[in-house]
């Protein structure tokens, strides 16, 4: 479909919700994703405009920009003044993943570095990332793994 408009569907705007935590542009992100990722849009095709998109969204022009921009900062589309956001299938989706563990250890080393950065003690940033790790723990998360 060479100008992606007739892949426009009528219950698009059923497929976000609003009271979820997730931001409506980061649904709209994960809709277009999942439709690159299969095949709906192919690789070079033109994306509908952002104001058809927002009509079928429901949402405003800008929660779609917010949406290709985050669709464009993964290579999965490139965006041309004039021209429109054309599907660039060379992107790589990012996995994340690891255990709680690793995740208390990262928040530790950020922690520290921004005290020492600011002239705190280290020792007591530590201590404090120690105590929250353990508060955690304690309640039954140690070993959980994120997906």
């Amino acid at each position: 479909m060479a100008d992606g408009a007739s892949d426009i569907q009528a219950d698009d705007a059923g497929l976000l919700n609003g009271a979820l935590p997730t931001p409506l542009y980061h649904q709209v992100y994960l809709v277009l994703r999942e439709r690159i990722q299969s095949g709906v849009y192919a690789d070079g095709e033109t994306l509908p405009g952002e104001q058809e998109l927002a009509r079928a969204f429901d949402v405003s022009r800008i929660t779609v920009k917010r949406a290709l921009n985050e669709l464009a900062a993964n290579n999965l589309v490139s965006r041309h003044r004039g021209r429109g956001t054309i599907v660039s299938t060379g992107g790589v989706i990012p996995l994340v993943s690891g255990s709680f563990e690793t995740l208390i250890s990262s928040l530790k080393s950020a922690r520290t570095r921004r005290d020492r950065s600011e002239g705190r003690s280290s020792q007591k940033a530590t201590g404090r990332a120690v105590l929250l790790s353990d508060d955690l723990c304690a309640g039954g998360y140690r070993g959980a793994v994120f997906h």
